[in-house]
């Protein structure tokens, strides 16, 4: 099986302009699926020799020995000149979840392709551009009712490599916690005697009708519980081109703190942030929201002072073929002190080639997100 491949054609699809009237721009056909051998398919509202196939269903990524890509980090600060609270402790916790697609084979592409060629005219199968993946962390104490499971929520996926260019096949889910949800998820841990569930749900925009003309695939309750917690991502009306669940499903996620016991760790970090985990994410919702139509691509640099005072440098890349990546996280390579002011520029890449990138942006004090979304076009 090639995984990936899903994430391979969708790269390489060209995103569609905002439609000006309903039908002019070629669409999914959300209000009807198709189901071939397990592959989910929508025939495209406009041209009928069009398909997308829809994402299969994410899965944990797992390493040698079946160790779990988790990661629960503790960060203790105990005063800096960059929170400014020298004396005080202040606690910057984060949970890192590594999963991936299942995907279609090229061969099994090739066979729904010609399932759907009935009359053997020219089909064309496509990937369907999911526009967001909202998920979250359910997890309880073994023996608790349902109804005291705990729910967290904010976090974001990011790209695995810096190169965005690069085809990826896995994605890494991102969440930071309060000093208290941390510790109420460090103590449903302990002993190894809780349960941790990652629950998602795919967005794609396309036409439909209303709820009850679209069959979203996974459990009812799932589904249920997703569409009530983002709501604002799947409301109803009458036909109109927005996006809309498609799919809800979940996982368990198992930690054996006994058998790993790095998949949760406490750091006492003052001044210097571990490289693999940055104190700051960088949000641009101008693919996201489709608010830049003149916008290629957008690169942020950062730029930071590391041990031994030497400049350290970061980038991150948002696309526009890379509509539902609206946030991202910095990796450093080496530490970096946090009593030091962090600078940024943004470099604009235009679609008919002009490229403008600021001058360096200094903050003082370090904060936990960085919003280079657009106020309007340049």
């Amino acid at each position: 099986m090639i995984i990936g491949n899903y994430i391979k054609h969708l790269l390489l699809l060209t995103v569609t302009l905002p439609m000006m009237a309903l039908g002019l721009v070629a669409q999914p056909d959300l209000n009807n699926k198709i189901n071939i051998d397990g592959t989910i398919i929508y025939q495209d509202a406009v041209n009928p020799q069009v398909y997308y196939y829809a994402p299969g269903k994410l899965n944990q990524v797992t390493g040698e020995n079946g160790k779990p890509a988790f990661k629960f980090l503790q960060m203790r600060y105990t005063g800096t000149k960059a929170t400014v609270d020298q004396g005080a402790q202040r606690f910057n916790s984060i949970i890192k979840i590594k999963v991936s697609f299942e995907s279609p084979t090229i061969g099994k592409m090739e066979e729904i392709t010609r399932k759907l060629a009935t009359n053997n005219e020219v089909v064309r199968l496509k990937a369907l551009p999911l526009q967001k993946i909202e998920a979250m962390l359910v997890y309880a104490t073994i023996g608790e009712a349902e109804s005291d499971n705990n729910v967290l929520t904010g976090g974001f996926f990011g790209n695995e490599t810096e190169d965005q260019s690069a085809i990826w096949q896995e994605r890494i889910y991102t969440l930071r916690l309060d000093k208290y949800s941390a510790q109420a998820f460090q103590q449903a841990f302990e002993g190894g005697k809780s349960l941790l569930s990652f629950d998602y749900a795919y967005y794609a925009n396309g036409i439909y009708k209303d709820d009850q003309s679209i069959s979203v695939e996974g459990d009812p309750v799932l589904v249920r519980e997703m569409r009530e917690r983002f709501s604002s991502l799947d409301d109803s009306s009458n036909q109109k081109v927005d996006s809309k669940m498609i799919l809800a499903d979940a996982f368990q996620i198992l930690i054996d703190p006994d058998r790993y016991p790095d998949l949760i760790e406490k750091v006492d970090i003052n001044q210097l942030i571990p490289p693999d985990y940055a104190a700051v994410d960088v949000y641009c919702y101008d693919f996201h929201n489709k608010l830049r139509d003149d916008l290629h691509a957008k690169k942020i640099e950062f730029k930071a002072v590391g041990v031994g005072r030497h400049e350290v440098i970061s980038k991150v890349i948002f696309r526009e073929r890379s509509q539902d990546i609206y946030a991202q996280h910095i990796r450093f390579k080496h530490s970096v002190k946090m009593e030091q002011p962090l600078q940024y520029r943004i470099t604009e890449v235009k679609k008919d080639g002009d490229i403008r990138v600021s001058d360096w942006i200094i903050k003082e004090n370090w904060s936990q997100i960085v919003d280079v979304t657009s106020t309007k076009p340049n």
